[in-house]
């Protein structure tokens, strides 16, 4: 059963990575954010943060175990949470430096959507 569960949390971390991983490789080739809503993007950071954290706490302290789990159990566990998040994260830290930088530059609005 803890094996279904980690192929679940990878499967989950992968299409996690795959979702913004395209978008953000368009938009450093393009350097185009006019219809990126920055709020999204740094809201949905956020989210990684906190489950990004939730995975570290998850693996290091004890008492967030499942009670009978191994080390490797406790390892894809924590891993599901860390590697995607943090891959995501830098994903989106991306498109949100070119956003910003696009805002100061070009004076592009934040507020796309209104336009």
């Amino acid at each position: 059963m803890q094996t279904f569960i980690g192929i679940i949390g990878y499967l989950a971390g992968i299409l996690s990575i795959i979702t913004f991983i395209p978008q953000a490789i368009k938009t450093i080739k393009n350097k185009e954010t006019k219809h990126i809503i920055l709020s999204t993007y740094i809201i949905y950071n956020i989210a990684n943060l906190f489950f990004l954290i939730f995975g570290i706490l998850s693996v290091t302290l004890p008492v967030m175990w499942p009670e009978g789990a191994d080390t490797f159990e406790i390892a894809i566990w924590g891993s599901t949470l860390i590697i995607p998040y943090t891959v995501t994260m830098t994903a989106t830290n991306c498109i949100i430096y070119v956003k910003v930088k696009n805002m100061k530059t070009l004076g592009e609005n934040a507020r796309t959507l209104e336009e």
